[in-house]
């Protein structure tokens, strides 16, 4: 047996995740996103290097308690926060193959995981006439809607803003 089969083999594996660890991942980037704040940002406040911050928000690394306290605190959140949609009766650990689609990737479907959806509702939030956010929303359902007829998905068409005593 040569020494190369004893170490772990570098690059891309069937290295197995544990669906907890990529969901407080996914709620940390989430946040991060929210708040305007870099991965150089966070790394530079948790004391460890931005590729670390990487492997936390991917699941990679797990979250030590003494530095998920750290996290909660410099993102301004109490820690449930990041157990928050956790399924608690979550599946084993899957290799990383399968963790294609998981949130807090930029390219998955998870639309909360992407920094676009974050700059969206921060801009959203920043409009001060409740009219033109209205408006802006409607807009949106209305786009939503056309995409999803051309690709044969029905959507609803009752805009999501309308105040029933109207």
């Amino acid at each position: 047996m040569t020494a190369s089969r004893d170490r772990p083999r570098r690059g891309r594996s069937s290295v197995a995740f544990n669906p907890i660890d990529v969901h407080v991942g996914s709620r940390v980037r989430q946040r991060r996103l929210v708040l305007h704040v870099t991965q150089e940002g966070l790394a530079d406040g948790l004391g460890v290097s931005f590729q670390q911050v990487q492997k936390y928000e991917r699941g990679v690394n797990r979250i030590s308690a003494s530095r998920l306290l750290a996290l909660s605190a410099m993102l301004d959140v109490p820690i449930q926060f990041f157990y928050e949609d956790a399924d608690p009766a979550m599946p084993g650990a899957k290799p990383e193959e399968e963790r294609a689609d998981q949130p807090g990737d930029p390219t998955s479907g998870e639309p909360l995981g992407r920094p676009e959806t974050a700059a969206l509702v921060n801009a959203y939030h920043a409009i001060r006439n409740t009219t033109l956010r209205r408006r802006l929303l409607d807009l949106a359902a209305s786009l939503a809607n056309a995409s999803g007829a051309r690709a044969g998905k029905r959507r609803p068409t009752k805009s999501l803003c309308r105040r029933r005593d109207r």
